[in-house]
């Protein structure tokens, strides 16, 4: 996303692209060290999962493939702990649950 200049938005519409030609997507979200060291990881994640699933719905949301990968954690010598991981991809769960159900999440 960083590198290659990607919003949500077009995050959300390459979802889509795959759906309409049979791919099965795969969103990926995650925070880089400065958004990390703010404290802002989980809101910053979720806005990016927002994005994504935009006019998503639920029988194609279910088959979505959700990486979350702690950019801080790559290449700079901080390690993500389990307990780091849990935080967010329960935060994840969480608004899955919120956006279609908890049998989805």
């Amino acid at each position: 996303r960083q590198y290659h200049g990607e919003s949500d938005e077009i995050c959300n519409a390459k979802v889509k692209a795959a759906y309409q030609h049979g791919l099965t997507p795969i969103l990926c979200v995650g925070e880089g060290l400065d958004i990390r060291k703010a404290g802002d990881q989980v809101s910053y994640t979720l806005a990016q999962l927002d994005g994504g699933l935009k006019d998503i719905p639920a029988e194609q949301a279910e088959s979505i493939v959700i990486a979350y990968e702690p950019v801080w954690a790559i290449g700079t010598g901080e390690v993500a702990t389990p307990e780091d991981a849990q935080e967010v991809c329960g935060a994840i769960r969480g608004r899955l649950a919120e956006l279609y159900s908890q049998e989805l999440a």
